[in-house]
């Protein structure tokens, strides 16, 4: 009786799935930090950070905890902000001592 094909082609399925998924996130790992130096400013300067660069680091100039936490208010509270953060793979935004999960 002859073997049969299908176990083969799913192994290959499942490998190529797994390289594309992983030089996905090494894409966006480089990219991120691109990303952050462009949305700094005289005021606030962002940096990315975590093993795949997928947090936000917001500084104040002013290191101002209430401004911090306003400041992430606001890009949580746009919705098409939120939603280009998400797409461009970051998860999390740290400002000061606030960490929040940035969710679509």
């Amino acid at each position: 009786m002859p073997k049969s094909k299908v176990p083969i082609f799913f192994g290959a399925l499942i490998i190529f799935a797994a390289s594309y998924g992983v030089g996905l996130r090494l894409h966006y790992t480089k990219t991120r930090p691109k990303l952050a130096a462009e949305m700094s400013s005289e005021n606030i300067r962002v940096t990315t950070g975590g093993t795949f660069n997928e947090t936000m680091y917001l500084t104040l100039v002013d290191d101002n905890q209430v401004r911090c936490n306003l400041t992430v208010g606001e890009i949580l509270d746009d919705a098409h902000l939120r939603g280009e953060l998400a797409e461009d793979g970051f998860t999390e935004i740290s400002c000061g001592t606030l960490k929040v999960g940035i969710v679509r």
